[in-house]
């Protein structure tokens, strides 16, 4: 017997198939492509969130520091300003006069700190630095050594506020220079 006849024949079936296949392979590799992008925008727009993040706490920690900075210099100004009241008591004039200009100079650098943003005090402190590198370079020294000296002189201070000494002391039963201990 033969088989009933459906108007198509196994060749064109098979055509038929094919294409459908063809068609459905595009149209998964299509959602396949979509997917991919979508996940890649995803991942793009997470990245520049966190970066955006990150970015935030780095100009907020430089906003404390730089606030700390100021502070500091304020306070280290006032020492100075205040040594130069000593100088000026024992009749100093001249060097009482210096300092005070330097005590003025910190003040006026601690108010300008004050008044930027971060961003600005590095564009200003960049752009010094091209036109007057060695001045730049001398100030840099300068108040590198006095930040660490101010730095150690509040380490002292802070180790006598802890209660103990901030330097070892010698013990009642030490020799010393000259004599033996008492027995």
């Amino acid at each position: 017997m033969t088989p009933p006849k459906t108007g198509t024949t196994a060749p064109n079936k098979a055509a038929e198939d094919f294409e459908r296949a063809k068609t459905a392979i595009s149209n998964e590799a299509d959602a396949a492509k979509d997917q991919v992008r979508q996940a890649g925008e995803r991942l793009r727009d997470e990245a520049s969130n966190i970066a955006g993040k990150a970015k935030d706490a780095v100009n907020e920690r430089a906003h404390e520091g730089k606030e700390t900075v100021a502070a500091s210099m304020t306070d280290f100004a006032a020492a100075v300003r205040r040594a130069s009241d000593e100088l000026g008591e024992r009749d100093q004039s001249m060097a009482a006069n210096l300092v005070r200009e330097v005590a003025s100079g910190l003040e006026d650098a601690s108010r300008a700190i004050h008044g930027r943003s971060v961003g600005d005090l590095t564009r200003s402190v960049s752009d010094f630095a091209r036109r007057q590198p060695a001045a730049f370079l001398l100030g840099a020294t300068v108040a590198g050594i006095a930040l660490g000296r101010f730095v150690k002189a509040s380490e002292d201070r802070q180790g006598d506020s802890d209660g103990g000494p901030s330097r070892p002391s010698a013990s009642p039963n030490t020799p010393t220079a000259g004599g033996s201990r008492d027995r």
